[in-house]
């Protein structure tokens, strides 16, 4: 339809496999920190949009983004870092460092965060939704 349902889901450990598809086939936007629960991204709708909250340290756009694009599903990542190249260069040098970066908490802009949904939620009504402004 033209409206977003907004729903919050923390985590899906204790979730089977069936569940977690079943969640994400509902899922047109998803917002998420990078992890293994972006794996799930082929079980979205045809038309969906993910955008991948990097954390510090941690920047790996290919990894589900090219996930994504074999699923047509849109995708962006935001890094919440404050120096990518800088912070990255440190982190991901080996995977004890890369295990520390993964601890870091994910706290990105909001104003960025915004401004990416809106674009995702502009396409989304544009593939789905064409007669609709």
């Amino acid at each position: 339809g033209q409206y977003a349902n907004v729903i919050y889901l923390s985590s899906f450990d204790n979730m089977t496999m069936l569940e977690q598809a079943t969640w994400m086939s509902n899922v047109d936007i998803l917002i998420s920190p990078h992890g293994a629960q972006l794996t799930n991204i082929p079980f979205m709708p045809d038309n969906g949009a993910v955008l991948e909250l990097s954390p510090v340290g941690i920047y790996q756009p290919n990894w589900f983004g090219s996930l994504a694009g074999t699923s047509d599903i849109r995708f962006a990542v935001l890094y919440t870092g404050a120096n990518q190249t800088e912070e990255t260069q440190i982190w991901m040098t080996s995977v004890k460092r890369k295990e520390q970066a993964r601890r870091f908490g994910v706290c990105p802009n909001l104003n960025y965060v915004i401004k990416a949904v809106a674009q995702m939620l502009e396409d989304w009504r544009e593939r789905t939704c064409p007669t609709v402004k």
